[in-house]
């Protein structure tokens, strides 16, 4: 399974990943306002990384507009303590999992769940 960050989105087909920059647009995930955004992002696959964020002129809500919540997002995606795979819990530690061992476990564990507490057990 091959999952996109919210910030980069999924990469185009590129010989040269080192090379490939291209502007995606998304919405900003950090509020209910969810602005439009223009990225700039460098590099193709799991090296993408954004290299510039602009407000997105064409979306229809925000107009161009950016809170500082989103001039921020650049500083969130580089911070080096930003969980960047997922961690299981194995033997009273935190270890790495890959994304596919972590969506299982969420399948294993969520249905006894909602049928034990109802669908309101569950908020994201």
């Amino acid at each position: 399974m091959t999952l996109a960050t919210p910030l980069a989105g999924p990469a185009p087909r590129a010989t040269d990943a080192a090379v490939a920059t291209r502007i995606v647009q998304r919405i900003c995930p950090l509020c209910e306002a969810c602005c439009g955004l223009s990225l700039t992002v460098s590099g193709t696959g799991a090296q993408a990384r954004v290299v510039a964020i602009r407000g997105d002129e064409q979306d229809v809500f925000s107009r161009g507009y950016l809170c500082p919540k989103a001039v921020a997002l650049k500083d969130l995606e580089d911070d080096p303590d930003r969980l960047r795979q997922p961690l299981a819990k194995r033997e009273g530690r935190f270890v790495e999992a890959t994304w596919d061992e972590a969506y299982a476990e969420i399948a294993r564990r969520l249905p006894p769940l909602l049928a034990r507490h109802g669908r309101d057990a569950l908020a994201f």
